[in-house]
C-alpha cells in the first residue's frame, strides 16, 4: 500500500534536515534561574549565554550663555527598554540562538511619547516605563507590535495561533512558527496582573517542520515562578550597595546585565561596582587588590585633577579570558589588537582581561583606564586634549599605596627577564633621552586623536606623560624656577569647564607660561630637581572631597 503524501513530505524533509547536519534543538536538563525577572526556565541546550551590553549614552551641552553650559547625557529609549525586557540570550553549538525577554510594557516610543524621541536621560526613560507598566493590559495587536520592536522583525496580531491547552501552570501560551524558526508568548496563572514573557528561537540552518515550535513549547511548557528580586543575587561579599546604591541607575543596570547568567558574580564598594566571570578563587584574590588600590586611586585622581562634577558608581567588568574580553569589545572603534583593557565611554563601562597570567600588568590597566572613567564623570566631558587624558592616565600606571591613598611617582623600574626582555616605566623611557623628550613636548601638545596613536606611539605617551609630569611636581618642588607653570592644569581644566573645546583649552591654558622654554625648562627639572618630586605630591583641592561623594 503505498504512503499517503501528506506523511511522506514531513518525513523527507525531515531526513533532509539530518543528512545536511540540522540537529533537532534541545532544552537544557537544568533549570536557570532568573530572580530579576521571577522567571526559573530551561534554556537551549550546550549553548553559551551572551554577556549584554549596557545601553550606550550620548553627551549635549546645553547652553544659556558663556556662563550657564550643562552637559545632559541622553540614552537611546529603545536600547534602554530592551535592556531591562531582555532577560537573556544563548547560542548552541550550531549556531542557533535563543532569546528570553520578559514584556511588561510598550516600548517607550509606541506607547506614543514623542518626549523620548532623539534620546532622554535614563531616570526619565525608567520612570516612564514604570508608568507605562500600570495598567498594561496587552491585546493580541500590542503584543505583535512589542514582539516587533524588541526583535526588529515584523509581526502581527494574526501571526500568533493561541495553543488550546496549555501545560497546567499556563494561563496562556501564544505560538508563531516562521521559515527560519519559532516564537512564543506566555504568562502564568495568578490572581494578580501576571508578566508576559517571549521567547524567540532563530535556527541556524533548515531543521524538520515543527522542531522550533516544539523547542519553544517545551521552554514555555517547563518555565515556572520564582520570587522577583530587584536585581540578581550579591556577589562574593554579599554587599547590597545601601539605600543609596539601590536608587543609583548605573549599579542596576550593571546588577541587571548579569542577573541569572551562570558564572557571573559582583562584588560592590560605595564607588564601584565589579562583575566578573573570572573563577570563584582566582577572581576572588585578583578583585581584593584591585579593590585595594581602586579606593584610594579616587582619591588621588581627586587631588591631581579635582572634580567638578559627582563621580558616582562607576561599573567595572572583568573578563575571565582575552578572548571573551575581545569579543565583548569588537564594535568598539579604534581599539588596538593587543588591548587587554579599556575604557568605554558609550557604554560607561571599564573592561578588563583578568585572565590571572600577570596580575601586575591587570593592575596597571585599572590604574591608567580607571582614570579615563574617572575624568569622564569628574569632568562631565568626553573629548579632553590626548596630551591632558593619556598623560594623567600614564601617571597613574605607577602609582603606589602611601598613606591612606595612593602616590604618584615614577614607579619601580622594569628589570629585564632572562632572555633579556622588559618594558621599561615612563621614567626609564625619558631617562634614556631625556633630549628628545623634552624637543617633542611642543608638539605633542598639539596632537589629535589620530595623531598621537599614529606613528611612534609609545613616544607619544612618553611625551604626554612627562609633560604632566613636569606641570604637576616642578611648581611643588621648585616655585621660584617654575612657578608660572601652577596655573597651566587648572587653567585648562577651567576652560574645558566654560565648554571651550580641548584645543581652545590648550591654548588657554599654556597662554599662562607664555614666552617660557618648556622644552629648556623641562631639561633642568629632569636634571636637577627629578629626585626630589618623586615624593612631591599635590594638596587636594577643598572641593574635591565633597565633588566625588556619589549622587
Amino acid at each position: 500500500m503505498d504512503t499517503p503524501a501528506r506523511f511522506l513530505l514531513p518525513t523527507l524533509a525531515a531526513a533532509l534536515a539530518l543528512a545536511a547536519g540540522a540537529v533537532p534543538p534541545q532544552t537544557a536538563r537544568l533549570q536557570q534561574k532568573f530572580p530579576a525577572h521571577g522567571l526559573a526556565a530551561n534554556v537551549l541546550a550546550n549553548a553559551a549565554q551572551d554577556v549584554p551590553k549596557l545601553p550606550s549614552s550620548s553627551k549635549w551641552v546645553a547652553s544659556g550663555g558663556p556662563e550657564d553650559k550643562t552637559e545632559i547625557v541622553t540614552f537611546d529609549p529603545v536600547e534602554v527598554w530592551v535592556d531591562a525586557s531582555r532577560i537573556g540570550c544563548w547560542r548552541d553549538r550550531q549556531g542557533n540562538t535563543l532569546v528570553l525577554a520578559e514584556a511588561t510594557c510598550p516600548a517607550p516610543l509606541d506607547a506614543g511619547d514623542e518626549r523620548f524621541r532623539g534620546g532622554a536621560p535614563l531616570d526619565a526613560i525608567m520612570k516612564a516605563m514604570d508608568a507605562f507598566r500600570s495598567g498594561w493590559n496587552p491585546e493580541d495587536a500590542d503584543l505583535a507590535r512589542w514582539a516587533s520592536a524588541f526583535s526588529g522583525r515584523e509581526f502581527k496580531a494574526s501571526s500568533f495561533t493561541a495553543v488550546e491547552h496549555p501545560p497546567a501552570r499556563l494561563a496562556v501560551m501564544k505560538v508563531c512558527e516562521t521559515s527560519s524558526g519559532a516564537s512564543c508568548f506566555f504568562k502564568f496563572k495568578s490572581r494578580e496582573p501576571e508578566s508576559w514573557y517571549w521567547i524567540d528561537f532563530t535556527a541556524s540552518r533548515g531543521l524538520a517542520p515543527g522542531d522550533a515550535l516544539r523547542l519553544v513549547k517545551n521552554i514555555a511548557g517547563g518555565a515556572s515562578r520564582i520570587r522577583k528580586t530587584a536585581s540578581g543575587a550579591p556577589g562574593p561579599s554579599g554587599a547590597s550597595g545601601g539605600a543609596a546604591s539601590q536608587a543609583d541607575v548605573r549599579r542596576e543596570s550593571a546588577r541587571r546585565s548579569i542577573s541569572g547568567m551562570r558564572g557571573w558574580w559582583s562584588d560592590e564598594t560605595p564607588d564601584y561596582i565589579f562583575l566578573s566571570n573570572m573563577p570563584s578563587g582566582a577572581g576572588r584574590s585578583l578583585l581584593q587588590k584591585v579593590k585595594r588600590q581602586m579606593t584610594p586611586l579616587r582619591k588621588a585622581y581627586a587631588r591631581y585633577v579635582p572634580p567638578s562634577h559627582g563621580v558616582g558608581t562607576c561599573v567595572v567588568r572583568i573578563f575571565a579570558s582575552l578572548p571573551e574580553y575581545r569579543e565583548y569589545v569588537k564594535d568598539e572603534s579604534g581599539i588596538p589588537g593587543s588591548s587587554s583593557g579599556l575604557w568605554s565611554p558609550a557604554r560607561e563601562e571599564l573592561l578588563v582581561a583578568g585572565d590571572g597570567k600577570n596580575t601586575e600588568d591587570a593592575l596597571k590597566t585599572f590604574r591608567h583606564e580607571g582614570f579615563h572613567q574617572y575624568l569622564h564623570y569628574a569632568t562631565a566631558c568626553g573629548n579632553h586634549a590626548m596630551w591632558f587624558n593619556e598623560g594623567h592616565a600614564c601617571l597613574f600606571e605607577t602609582a603606589e599605596p602611601g598613606g591612606s591613598d595612593m602616590r604618584v611617582g615614577e614607579g619601580r623600574p622594569g628589570k629585564p627577564d632572562k632572555n633579556g626582555r622588559y618594558v621599561p616605566t615612563r621614567a626609564q623611557c625619558v631617562e634614556s633621552n631625556p633630549e628628545a623628550v623634552a624637543r617633542s613636548l611642543p608638539s605633542v601638545i598639539m596632537k589629535s586623536n589620530s595623531e598621537f596613536y599614529s606613528g611612534d606611539v609609545n613616544r607619544n605617551y612618553v611625551a604626554a606623560w612627562a609633560l604632566c609630569y613636569f606641570l604637576h611636581k616642578a611648581p611643588l618642588v621648585a616655585p621660584r624656577d617654575f612657578g608660572c607653570y601652577a596655573a597651566v592644569l587648572p587653567a585648562y581644566l577651567e576652560a574645558m569647564r566654560s565648554g571651550s573645546g580641548s584645543d581652545a583649552a590648550t591654548a588657554a591654558a599654556f597662554d599662562k607660561v607664555k614666552g617660557r622654554d618648556l622644552p629648556a625648562d623641562f631639561l633642568l627639572f629632569w636634571r636637577k630637581y627629578r629626585s626630589r618630586a618623586k615624593n612631591a605630591e599635590p594638596k587636594p583641592a577643598p572641593a574635591a572631597r565633597s565633588a566625588t561623594q556619589t549622587k
